[in-house]
């Protein structure tokens, strides 16, 4: 039923080992935090976090319980964000956020919304993507006096098919109202050519306006300069692992959404995020998740596995990882966040720094 087909990309760097991280001191953890969780300050499924310092917060966005959660660096639960509902500051699915001094900005998957706060929770704005445009990835940074996202205006369903128009740009930046003011980039030729449901990007940017953006199904890492005029884009570099496994098979639109779905998704890895460091280190980050995972069925840990590659803008050199878990943020000071236990009222989150190359 399915076309093979290849991504272009090599199948990983040539005779690279994998490494874990208790066998390298690339990525060294410095801290722990254990999350203090009561019957009454709880999180019910962490989808995506971001980080404050001085003093750390550890922002949450719990999904299930439709709010955000305030982690201090003892590992309580200092205050929430939000409650579930539709109103002024009421969350409907919280996916992802972004936290930039004073303002609190979280992403919906409910109705494309998009709600901002302050950092004490008191709610200031509620903004949603123009009607022809859609989120295209879970990163939102704050820039200038606006955004910048992954952003598409292609619909698969009114377009019936997955396959992505040549020329559909991935990336847009916004004002401070949520209205596209520019889009940039494009997809990899493996989206144009065949169909594929994980379409989303992963982003990261610096503060000097520096962009990487990745893709789910390929291990390369476009670089864009937001300050430059034109087309922002640098240069495209792959961040490949010898573990990567790209698909064999399409996911066409019109695929029934059954075990044969789950099989083929579960069948390929995913870029999970790309983080750009200070020093030109970009952090490249995988999942393997299995049907169950997909399936939705109860959450256990062993439905997924992670792993990274770390490699340097102007260097080939690449340093495959296996990972304990996934990387839920970077702070200002390029320390890594990653879950070394999601199981509730158990969760712990370690502190690393890239000491590379």
């Amino acid at each position: 039923m399915g076309i093979l087909l290849t991504t272009g990309c090599s199948s990983g760097p040539s005779g690279s080992e994998v490494t874990s991280l208790d066998e390298t001191a690339a990525l060294e953890q410095v801290d722990t935090v254990e999350i203090q969780e009561t019957d009454e300050r709880f999180i019910g499924e962490l989808a995506d976090a971001d980080i404050e310092l001085d003093p750390l917060r550890i922002y949450v966005a719990d999904r299930k319980m439709q709010r955000i959660a305030v982690i201090t660096a003892d590992g309580s639960i200092d205050h929430f964000i939000g409650e579930a509902g539709r109103g002024p500051g009421e969350l409907g699915r919280p996916i992802f956020l972004s936290v930039d001094e004073d303002r609190v900005v979280v992403a919906q998957r409910r109705w494309r919304g998009f709600s901002v706060f302050d950092t004490s929770g008191t709610p200031i704005d509620d903004h949603r993507l123009p009607g022809e445009h859609y989120v295209g990835g879970y990163d939102l940074f704050q820039i200038r006096d606006g955004y910048v996202m992954p952003v598409t205006s292609f619909s698969p369903q009114r377009m019936g098919s997955l396959r992505v128009p040549s020329g559909e740009n991935t990336v847009a930046t916004l004002n401070d109202t949520f209205e596209v003011e520019e889009t940039f980039g494009t997809f990899p030729s493996l989206y144009r050519d065949g169909e594929y449901y994980s379409q989303q990007r992963t982003m990261d940017l610096r503060a000097d306006s520096l962009a990487a953006v990745g893709y789910r199904l390929v291990p390369n890492v476009q670089l864009y300069d937001l300050t430059r005029q034109g087309d922002p884009h640098l240069q495209t570099l792959s961040f490949d692992h010898p573990d990567f496994r790209p698909p064999q098979e399409e996911t066409p639109l019109d695929i029934a959404i059954d075990d044969e779905l789950y099989e083929r998704l579960a069948n390929y890895d995913i870029v999970e995020e790309t983080m750009l460091l200070q020093d030109d280190i970009v952090v490249q980050v995988f999942a393997n998740h299995t049907k169950g995972y997909y399936k939705q069925t109860e959450f256990k840990p062993s439905e997924q596995e992670h792993f990274a590659t770390l490699g340097t803008i102007d260097s080939d050199e690449r340093l495959p990882l296996s990972l304990p878990g996934p990387v839920l943020a970077r702070d200002e000071k390029d320390r890594l966040y990653v879950e070394l236990n999601p199981t509730p009222d158990n969760r712990k989150i370690g502190i690393y720094e890239v000491n590379w190359p």
